[in-house]
């Protein structure tokens, strides 16, 4: 159960920070946070399974669940910087595609570096 707080932790800040107090910027923390846990469980040898003792079997169901979670958060990040581009604290401003009453989601999706590099790792997670 100790486990898996860091898990319940980060769906539910970035279901709070997506959808109840939208931020672009605390979404998209807690969106790539799982994926720290993912590249850190992937490992046979890896420094954490061998500090808390977990057998690599069990490491992988971790894995798979950090990923997991990191794919919805990703999501939910994607839904506030498309939905409230103007909480973007300290970020670059929001993507042109923004502009009008009929915003582009195809011309968000690649719109500038960071945008583009989000939607690939959504793309290569799935």
């Amino acid at each position: 159960l100790l486990l898996m707080l860091p898990f319940f932790a980060t769906i539910i800040i970035c279901t709070v920070y997506s959808f109840v107090d939208p931020s672009v910027s605390i979404s998209g923390h807690a969106a790539r946070t799982p994926l720290i846990f993912a590249f850190v469980t992937a490992m046979k040898n890896s420094f954490l399974t061998l500090l808390l003792g977990i057998p690599f079997e069990r490491a992988l169901w971790y894995h798979k669940l950090s990923a997991r979670l990191a794919y919805i958060n990703g999501l939910m990040h994607a839904y506030v910087a498309f939905f409230h581009p103007d909480t973007y604290e300290d970020m670059l401003p929001p993507p042109s595609s923004h502009e009008g009453s009929n915003p582009n989601f195809g011309k968000f999706l690649f719109a500038g570096q960071m945008n583009a590099s989000g939607t690939m790792m959504i793309v290569f997670i799935t």
